[in-house]
């Protein structure tokens, strides 16, 4: 922390005499948080963590999993298939360990076309700034098995050399 605080008063110091894409990169250097593989856990939470892993043990490591690869602002998608092979579990288990997140408001779902958008609570715990609770970013961290990017036809949206991009002739 004592080199964070340092680097940032160099920063300002730099900040002087800097073009304008010099000071924006700096602003940006100022603007990241040093704790940006740290998470928040609201200290009340703790409780509830405890009771969840006595309820469902499968719901608490699938609600780590899901704080682990969220986004800064607590999101991720991901199928319950995908789960289910990471978690060694039937899509039966990955769904009812999902209903008792849900139900208990550790997360919040909505549908993407490919899987789940999963949203840990915030009052749980939190990816950045605590600032930033009022916001939301929904370039999440999506989760594909192999299986489902076999599935997926890529071969159609490369674009091969010389193509137009717009009409897709040569």
């Amino acid at each position: 922390m004592k080199g964070y605080i340092s680097m940032k008063k160099n920063l300002i110091e730099d900040y002087n005499g800097q073009t304008q894409e010099e000071r924006d990169k700096i602003t940006f250097e100022l603007q990241k948080s040093p704790f940006d593989e740290w998470v928040q856990l609201n200290k009340q939470g703790i409780q509830h963590l405890m009771l969840l892993n006595t309820i469902s043990p499968l719901a608490t490591n699938i609600l780590y999993f899901l704080i682990e690869n969220s986004n800064n602002y607590n999101c991720v998608i991901v199928s319950q298939s995908t789960l289910g092979k990471i978690f060694k579990k039937s899509n039966t288990s990955i769904n009812l360990a999902i209903k008792k997140l849900k139900e208990h408001n550790f997360i919040n779902i909505q549908k993407d076309g490919r899987g789940n958008m999963y949203f840990v609570n915030a009052n749980l715990v939190w990816k950045s700034y605590g600032t930033n609770h009022k916001f939301a970013e929904f370039n999440a961290k999506i989760i594909f098995s192999q299986e489902e990017i076999e599935k997926m036809n890529f071969k159609n949206t490369l674009l091969k050399k010389g193509q137009n991009i717009i009409s897709g002739s040569n």
